[in-house]
C-alpha cells in the first residue's frame, strides 16, 4: 500500500477520532465526565438533574453491628436538600475539564462534599424507625429486667439478660445525628437496649420521684352531696413499671370505678313502683339515674394518678351529668305496662291520659326500667336496618334509640298485637292524637316507667281496674334490647 493511501486512511481515523472526542467533550459541558462518583453513587454521563435523582434514590445510611456488617439501611431520599445539592453538583460539573475528559475519566473522580440535608425533614422519623425495626429482626432479643412497684420503691424481681436489639428511641436519635453529619454508615452498638437494671440506676431517679408524689397524693370525687375519698392504697397497687415507664393496669382501674359508680350512683338500682293496675313492682333505674361514665373517666383518673397531684373533682357522669340525689320519681310521670299494652300519663298526681299502645315484638322487646324524656322533636325520620319511617312526634327515652312516637302504620293498638307480628323495633307506638297530647304536656326530664310483670318482680298485688282488665295480660319471655343508633328503634 502506498504512503499516500496510508496517509488518507490515517487522516480519516484521526478525523473520526477527533470528531468523537469533540462530541464527548461537548456533552461533558452539560454532563459529568465518565467515572464520576458521589459517595459511592455513579453519576458519570448524567446531567445535574439526573444526578440528583440518582443520588436521592441510591443514598442510604448503613446500620452496622460491631463487626461492621450491614444489617439494615435507612433511605436518605426524603431528607436530601435538593436546592443545596443542585448548587453543589453544578459547581463540581462546571469545574470539570470538559476538553480533557478522557484523561480525567481514566482515574476515578470522587466528590467528597457532604450530602446536604434538610434538617426540618429530619423530624420525620418513619424511615429511621423502619430501619431500626428491620435491624432488630435480624439480631437476638434480650430478656428485660422484671420489676415491681412497691410504695415509693421499684424492686428488682428478676434481672434481665442482654441481647443485641436496639432501643428504638435512642437509635433514631443516633441515626438522625449521623444523617445530619453526612455519615454513610453507623455502628449501632451504642444503641443496644440495656436489659439489666439496678435499684440505684440513675435512669430510675425520675420514676422514684414520681412514685414519691403518687404515694403522698389524695383523691376525691364530688358525687351528689357527698365527697367520696378514693381508696388510694388500692389504686397504687395497680401501678406497674413497664418499658421504662410507670403505668397503671387499665382493666383494674376500670373495675374500681365500676364499683364506685355502683355504690354511689343510681343506675341499675331498683325502686318499688306502685303501678296503676298491677300492684307494686321492682323496676331498675336506667336513664332516670346517674353513674360515673367509666369509659371516659378511666383514662382521666389514670392520668391524674400518674401525675402525682392531689385532686377533688366531679368525675365525668353518664346521661349528660344529671345527678339526682333521690330515686323518688315524684308524681309527674309516664307509666307503660308491657303485658297490658297500656300507657298512663300522670301530672301532679292527676291521671291526665290513658291509652293503648303497641310495644316491641319478642325479637326486639321494649326495655324495662325507669327512664326520662331525653329530648323532643317534631317531624323526625326513624331509621334502622331496612326502614326509614317519618313520625310527627318523637320522644326518645334512652341512648339506644327507644322512644315514644306516633305510628300511622298501626291500624289498632293494645291487645296481643305486639306478639302477633305487629310489634315495634323497641319503641312505644302510640295513637297520633294521644302522643300529641303527651308531647305537649310532658317536658324533657319527665320520668318514664316501663315494666312487665313477667320480668319485674311484683312486691305487692292489687286488684286491677276494670279498664286495665280489658287489656291482654299475655306475656312472653324477653331478651335485652340490642344497641342501635339514635332514632333507630321504631
Amino acid at each position: 500500500m502506498s504512503f499516500k493511501k496510508i496517509a488518507i486512511i490515517f487522516g480519516i481515523f484521526l478525523g473520526v477520532g477527533i470528531g468523537l472526542y469533540s462530541v464527548e467533550a461537548y456533552r461533558c459541558q452539560t454532563r459529568f465526565i465518565p467515572n464520576t462518583n458521589y459517595h459511592g453513587v455513579q453519576i458519570g454521563g448524567k446531567t445535574v438533574d439526573e444526578a440528583i435523582e440518582e443520588i436521592k434514590n441510591q443514598s442510604k445510611l448503613k446500620l452496622q453491628n460491631q463487626d461492621k456488617k450491614t444489617l439494615a439501611t435507612v433511605p436518605l431520599k426524603d431528607y436530601v436538600n435538593e436546592t443545596q445539592l443542585k448548587e453543589q453538583l453544578k459547581q463540581v460539573k462546571d469545574s470539570q475539564p470538559a476538553w480533557n475528559w478522557f484523561i480525567a475519566s481514566l482515574k476515578r473522580s470522587q466528590i467528597h462534599q457532604v450530602l446536604p440535608i434538610d434538617e426540618k425533614r429530619l423530624e420525620q422519623h418513619q424511615a429511621m424507625s423502619e430501619g431500626v425495626k428491620s435491624y432488630n429482626t435480624k439480631v437476638e432479643a434480650g430478656q428485660p429486667t422484671e420489676v415491681a412497684v412497691k410504695n415509693t420503691k421499684i424492686e428488682i424481681v428478676k434481672q434481665g439478660t442482654p441481647g443485641h436489639q436496639l432501643d428504638e428511641k435512642l437509635a433514631v436519635k443516633g441515626i438522625e445525628k449521623a444523617i445530619k453529619n453526612g455519615k454513610t454508615s453507623l455502628n449501632m452498638s451504642p444503641y443496644v437496649t440495656t436489659m439489666t437494671l439496678t435499684t440505684n440506676d440513675q435512669a430510675l431517679k425520675p420514676h422514684l420521684e414520681q412514685l414519691e408524689r403518687i404515694y403522698h397524693m389524695t383523691g376525691a370525687y364530688q358525687l351528689g352531696n357527698e365527697t367520696v375519698s378514693l381508696d388510694m392504697d388500692t389504686l397504687r397497687k395497680m401501678l406497674h413499671f413497664e418499658n421504662g415507664e410507670i403505668t397503671m393496669n387499665t382493666k383494674q382501674v376500670y373495675q374500681y370505678l365500676a364499683s364506685v359508680s355502683k355504690k354511689y350512683g343510681t343506675i341499675g338500682k331498683e325502686i318499688d313502683f306502685k303501678t296503676t293496675a298491677q300492684g307494686v313492682v321492682k323496676v331498675p333505674i336506667e336513664t332516670f339515674g346517674w353513674g360515673i361514665d367509666i369509659d371516659r373517666e378511666t383514662p382521666k383518673l389514670e392520668k391524674r394518678i400518674l401525675k402525682g397531684e392531689s385532686f377533688d373533682i366531679k368525675p365525668v357522669l353518664v346521661f349528660d351529668g344529671k345527678q339526682r340525689l333521690t330515686t323518688d320519681i315524684g308524681n309527674t310521670y309516664i307509666e307503660v305496662s308491657l303485658n297490658l299494652q297500656k300507657m298512663w300519663v300522670y301530672k301532679n298526681g292527676q291521671l291526665m291520659l290513658s291509652t293503648p299502645v303497641v310495644t316491641g315484638k319478642p325479637a326486639t322487646p321494649t326495655p324495662t326500667g325507669v327512664f326520662i324524656i331525653m329530648s323532643k322533636q317534631r317531624n323526625a325520620v326513624l331509621r334502622g336496618p331496612g326502614y326509614a319511617s317519618p313520625v310527627a312526634y318523637w320522644i326518645p327515652i334512652n341512648r339506644t334509640g327507644v322512644g315514644i312516637h306516633d305510628s300511622s302504620w298501626q291500624s289498632a293498638y293494645g291487645g296481643n298485637r305486639y306478639l302477633a307480628g305487629f310489634g315495634s323495633h323497641g319503641c312505644i307506638n302510640t295513637p297520633y292524637a294521644n302522643v300529641a297530647k303527651v308531647y305537649e304536656m310532658m317536658p324533657v326530664g319527665t320520668p318514664v316507667v316501663i315494666y312487665d310483670t313477667a320480668i319485674n318482680p311484683v312486691v305487692a298485688k292489687q286488684t286491677p281496674t276494670s279498664s286495665a282488665l280489658q287489656q291482654s295480660s299475655m306475656t312472653s319471655k324477653r331478651i335485652p334490647l340490642p344497641k342501635s343508633t339514635s332514632k333507630e328503634a321504631m
